[in-house]
């Protein structure tokens, strides 16, 4: 009887754990879920946001493309002893276009590429979050990247403030859920906005002590 008892309770509790186990897994599904949703809430103003410096990154591309045949044709003639005043008129004026204009296109290009970049790696930053375990981690990173995605959305609809504390605010917690709470929060409140008043949304982060105070009001 007695190893009966013991062979039911070891399988009881095997029962349990796998139960606990499976609970565990739909619960990080369901959070990881809910963080992607809050993602999608936003696609629509993000792709916006890219679209912008897609476009004159195409646009400058485009400049560069369209006097690239003269300038190849005047490096030809150049490499054959020809001096620049007897080049044609017409080469001489695009490789001139070329040569000047080329480090503000270049310029250009390289600012709206930071800027899809910086999408890009905060989406991957907030959909990598773990919601699942507690890590020490920056509040005031965690929290600064949430806020550049929802800012997006919130441009005509609110004025957001961030307002971080100066120093880094080390603490342990699931970074996925900080940047849920305020991802939901904020995006809470630009869709209760409305154009007949100013709308504003404060986002604020400070040390107190041993204590970490996030705050976020509207």
């Amino acid at each position: 009887d007695r190893r009966e008892r013991a062979a039911e309770l070891e399988r009881r509790n095997r029962e349990l754990s796998t139960a606990l186990t499976a609970l565990r897994e739909s619960e990080s599904r369901r959070l990881l879920s809910e963080r992607l949703a809050s993602i999608g809430q936003f696609a629509s103003a993000l792709g916006h946001e890219m679209s912008n410096p897609l476009a004159y990154v195409h646009a400058n591309l485009a400049v560069l493309s369209e006097d690239l045949p003269e300038v190849v044709h005047a490096v030809q003639a150049l490499s054959t002893g020809r001096s620049f005043s007897d080049l044609e008129p017409a080469l001489r004026d695009a490789l001139s276009r070329y040569v000047f204009e080329l480090p503000n296109v270049l310029d250009e290009c390289t600012s709206g590429l930071r800027v899809m970049q910086q999408i890009s790696k905060d989406l991957g930053s907030v959909a990598r979050y773990r919601t699942d375990a507690s890590e020490r981690f920056d509040l005031n990173e965690g929290v600064r990247t949430a806020c550049r995605i929802v800012r997006v959305d919130a441009q005509g609809k609110v004025s957001l403030t961030v307002a971080l504390a100066d120093s880094t605010i080390d603490i342990m917690g699931a970074t996925g859920r900080i940047a849920q709470v305020v991802m939901n929060l904020v995006g809470n409140a630009i869709q209760a906005a409305d154009g007949e008043r100013e709308n504003r949304v404060v986002v604020r982060t400070r040390a107190d002590g041993p204590e970490a105070i996030l705050e976020v009001s509207d």
